[in-house]
């Protein structure tokens, strides 16, 4: 911080600061947005918090799970009459903050062109995950009902879009929602009886055809799904654990892992982000 403050040379060449500090925080340091404005009035400051730079909450610490909790997602993951599911990896951390990080510089960078002023970028990772409750919100808006973990349409509801293991233990995701793919899966595999699974039915009737799917796909390893899948193009894809993605021949070819060397350890494979 003090670095900062005496060498103010770093605000008058900086086109964009990011800071993930609460909010007035760094203006008692002398670095906070108004500072470096003086100094720079063409700078984008772009401060990423947890709930904002304004409103009630502003001030609280926070993790991606109370991100995620007070957006309302964490409340739609999960299966039914089971308590929420808490996601392995960090939805709000890197959708919401890194991403609309990205974004909203681009688009400061963009109004300075046009304006010629800098402004102060307030990206708050909450607000910025919101977009992903998009379906469930405007159903709920439209029918002022409440759809429960598990009874929403792409919670795995319905039995031709789920989750299902194979013989070897492996799983496969089936997301054959439209009514082509789906009519085409029972031709491939030849199951006139599995049309119907497809159609809106009863809660029970639902249950019933999921068990008699996950029958069907037991009954051969991963590996064969897969094959007829990419021979017919059926939307069925590995559910991959963590070592499985990096031999992945798609993940492979799409550059998503890379090689870095390092001076002490060695080579360093990392996401190809």
């Amino acid at each position: 911080f003090k670095s900062w403050k005496e060498d103010s040379k770093k605000f008058k060449t900086a086109d964009i600061v990011v800071e993930q500090f609460r909010p007035k925080y760094l203006d008692k340091f002398g670095i906070g947005y108004e500072d470096a404005k003086k100094v720079n009035e063409k700078i984008i400051y772009v401060s990423i918090t947890g709930y904002g730079q304004t409103g009630e909450y502003s001030h609280f610490a926070g993790h991606d799970l109370n991100y995620i909790s007070y957006a309302g997602i964490l409340g739609q993951i999960g299966a039914k009459d089971q308590a929420p599911t808490i996601p392995a990896v960090q939805m709000a951390d890197v959708a919401g903050g890194s991403y609309m990080c990205v974004i909203a510089s681009l688009s400061a960078l963009h109004a300075r062109n046009t304006t010629q002023k800098g402004q102060h970028v307030d990206v708050s990772m909450t607000d910025a995950i919101m977009p992903l409750l998009t379906v469930p919100f405007t159903y709920y808006q439209a029918t002022k009902q409440v759809q429960k973990r598990g009874e929403t349409p792409l919670s795995g509801m319905f039995p031709n879009y789920h989750v299902y293991a194979c013989k070897d233990g492996k799983y496969i995701a089936l997301a054959t929602l439209e009514a082509k793919f789906w009519m085409k899966f029972c031709q491939i595999f030849q199951k006139p009886e599995f049309l119907g699974f497809a159609m809106p039915q009863d809660e029970e009737m639902m249950q019933k055809n999921k068990e008699t799917l996950a029958e069907f796909f037991k009954a051969e390893p991963r590996a064969y799904w897969l094959k007829i899948s990419e021979e017919n193009d059926l939307l069925i894809s590995p559910v991959y654990e963590i070592d499985e993605i990096e031999h992945d021949k798609h993940l492979k070819t799409r550059e998503m892992f890379v090689e870095t060397h390092h001076p002490e350890i060695g080579v360093v494979k990392e996401l190809g982000v």
